[in-house]
């Protein structure tokens, strides 16, 4: 007759002990208890901010010498060229933050829009910018125009004039593009 391992014993005891603690933890499961429907907070902390002339606490207005901007701009192809040209201003002492720029060009039947941009300065008499367009045919009215739209949510910064620049697959007849700026004025210092 052979003596019970030691090892044994314990591998049989940690078995027991696990088999007690999952029926635990199953039975305790059962008998959860139920999530209120609402939640009552009190105590709730206050918060005062101490300002003395000795250490004053610095305080901004956030929106503070911001203003919404909007303008238009219709950049018209004349017979003999494929460019068109048109500018927006911004007004002095401020920077136009440009938020959306869309546009809709109106070309003779068969001609299409080679591409589309928006320049800016980032500092008065600083280089410029180019944004350029992606633009999208809406389709043809025949015997009136080809039609095309741009709609582009960006973030540029502009001061002085932004440009709008556009140039058309061929030279024949007439056709324009409108365009529209969005965004918020701030303070150019």
């Amino acid at each position: 007759m052979t003596k019970p391992s030691h090892l044994t014993i314990t591998k049989v005891a940690a078995l027991f002990g696990l088999v007690v603690l999952l029926v635990a933890g199953i039975q305790r499961t059962g008998q959860a208890v139920p999530t209120p429907d609402n939640v009552n907070v009190v105590n709730t902390p206050s918060v005062n901010v101490i300002s003395s002339p000795a250490a004053p606490v610095l305080t901004k207005d956030a929106a503070l010498g911001q203003a919404p901007f909007q303008a238009s701009a219709i950049a018209v192809f004349e017979s003999g060229t494929n460019g068109a040209f048109a500018a927006i201003p911004v007004p002095s002492g401020k920077r136009l933050i440009i938020e959306n720029v869309s546009a809709l060009a109106a070309l003779n039947n068969g001609t299409a829009l080679r591409y589309a941009t928006v320049v800016t300065l980032a500092q008065g008499g600083g280089s410029e910018a180019e944004h350029y367009l992606v633009v999208t045919p809406q389709g043809s009215v025949p015997g009136v125009a080809d039609y095309f739209t741009a709609n582009h949510a960006l973030r540029a910064y502009a001061v002085g004039n932004i440009v709008v620049r556009v140039f058309r697959t061929d030279t024949l007849g007439f056709g324009q593009v409108n365009v529209t700026v969005t965004g918020t004025l701030v303070d150019a210092s």
